[in-house]
């Protein structure tokens, strides 16, 4: 019979270096595969693998449940690769930013946001972080894996020791959480202001990526709208604005203004792509007033409209209610329009 982890965490504290090589052996499969999902690269993966073993041997002496040795381990890769990506985030080369040409006119403060926008942001963030901060740790730890890491589902059951269906509960209820803390906390501060809401229901998927740009936290690998606003660069394609203009049988229609060649053309889109592409072309959102005067709510009804949205798309089985699927896995997509 194998010794369990315990066992061999036991005897390797004691001086027995071949009891962690098999602790090593025995975990080793997976903190490759977790490293190259993250690193996306099998030399780097290797690499990272072995950092953390080393990490894991001169700190065994911490470990608290030596029967939780694997996920453990993986945290400590986890901790690793995002120490890696960071690394290679730091620095840019100038002809990135322009699809491989020299920035033309490129001045440093260009490559900034405004202060306003700054302010914003940053208190954007806050607010979300001191909302998960609030929820119980093991949904926290579900949350900031799945949305700031960008691991899967399926990976992030594996570092838990949980099996995918509890974490799909676990991310179930904490997104119920932080819609409920969120919309009271949003409410309040759009009060303040003397500010209007228009609320628009948008797919799990579309809103997760919405959520990353946000909280200026980027995937491992680069996502669809990444993706398409680099393309859009290399064609020399600009998003001047986009719009959510228009409602037609209680579905939310968006417009994008897009300068090609000099001239300037219009292209129907769902509100998801086009905000999701403002946000990353960092172009100028606006609402038609048509719009907003039949849509638009006061902040402190915020809460009960999610509450009774939420409670009629349950009643009717509809998607935006099920789990979210895995970020790293092809998703279901719905055919519905947005509502």
């Amino acid at each position: 019979m194998d010794a369990s982890d315990a066992d061999l965490v036991k005897r390797a504290l004691a001086g027995d270096r071949a009891a962690f090589g098999l602790l090593v052996e025995r975990h080793r499969s997976i903190l490759l595969r977790l490293a190259q999902r993250m690193l996306g690269d099998p030399a780097e993966a290797e690499d990272m693998a072995q950092e953390a073993c080393l990490h894991a041997f001169l700190s065994l002496s911490r470990l608290r449940d030596p029967e939780r040795f694997g996920a453990w381990l993986y945290g400590i890769a986890v901790n690793l690769c995002r120490l890696r990506l960071r690394a290679r985030r730091s620095t840019y080369a100038l002809e990135d930013w322009e699809g491989g040409r020299v920035a033309r006119g490129f001045t440093w403060a260009e490559a900034q946001p405004a202060p306003e926008a700054a302010y914003e942001i940053r208190e954007l963030h806050a607010v979300v972080l001191n909302a998960i901060a609030l929820l119980p740790p093991e949904q926290q730890v579900v949350v900031r894996l799945h949305y700031l890491d960008g691991l899967t589902l399926t990976e992030i059951g594996v570092l838990a020791e949980a099996p995918l269906g509890t974490v799909k509960a676990r991310l179930h209820r904490a997104r119920e959480r932080l819609r409920a803390s969120l919309a009271a906390e949003l409410a309040q501060e759009f009060a303040e202001r003397g500010e209007h809401i228009l609320p628009i229901w948008i797919g799990p998927h579309e809103g997760d990526m919405l959520k990353l740009q946000l909280v200026e936290k980027s995937a491992p690998r680069p996502l669809t709208y990444d993706l398409m606003v680099r393309l859009l660069d290399l064609a020399h394609v600009t998003v001047e604005r986009v719009a959510v203009s228009r409602l037609h049988e209680e579905v939310f229609y968006a417009t994008l203004w897009v300068r090609v060649e000099g001239k300037t053309h219009e292209v129907d889109a769902r509100p998801s792509d086009a905000l999701n592409l403002a946000l990353r072309a960092k172009a100028p959102i606006f609402v038609a007033a048509e719009v907003m005067d039949a849509q638009a709510i006061q902040p402190n009804e915020l809460p009960a409209k999610l509450k009774g949205d939420q409670s009629g798309i349950e009643d009717k089985g509809e998607w935006v209610s099920a789990p979210l699927p895995d970020m790293g896995l092809p998703a279901h997509r719905s055919t519905k329009p947005e509502k």
